[in-house]
């Protein structure tokens, strides 16, 4: 894959803080649930996934295989198909060169779930209608 800019989702992460903040303690197990102890790769070479207090160190790295079946789980391949499902992943992540990802920390798992949301929020049926950021995707 080349080179390519990460999607911006501070608009709408800045509009739903509020749900955001209230669901992050769920967010982070399902995370947790899914998640993976990062590769030596991912925490010599990218230098990302750092020991943190708030994320056991055996479940800070969520591999496109967990993020598969996080969205298999819950039907987003189903909603957006899988090409959107993949392209959620690196979108997510601030990696430039998206052929050596890793696996996507915390934070990034939530951008991933909220573009997720806003994209079947703007499908046909997704009811877009008065949803912030819905319309950029």
């Amino acid at each position: 894959w080349p080179t390519r800019p990460a999607a911006d989702v501070a608009p709408a992460r800045k509009a739903c803080g509020a749900v955001l903040a209230a669901f992050r303690p769920c967010l982070a197990k399902v995370f947790a649930f899914y998640a993976q102890r990062p590769s030596a790769f991912e925490t010599e070479a990218l230098g990302r996934h750092r020991p943190r207090p708030d994320v056991d160190r055996m479940q800070q790295s969520l591999h496109f295989g967990g993020w598969a079946g996080f969205c298999a789980t819950f039907a987003v391949g189903d909603r957006l198909g899988a090409d959107a499902v993949r392209g959620l992943f690196v979108d997510a992540s601030p990696v430039a060169a998206a052929d050596s990802l890793g696996g996507l920390a915390l934070e990034e798992f939530v951008d991933a779930v909220l573009m997720a949301a806003l994209r079947v929020a703007a499908a046909p049926g997704g009811g877009h209608a008065g949803v912030p950021g819905a319309a950029a995707l």
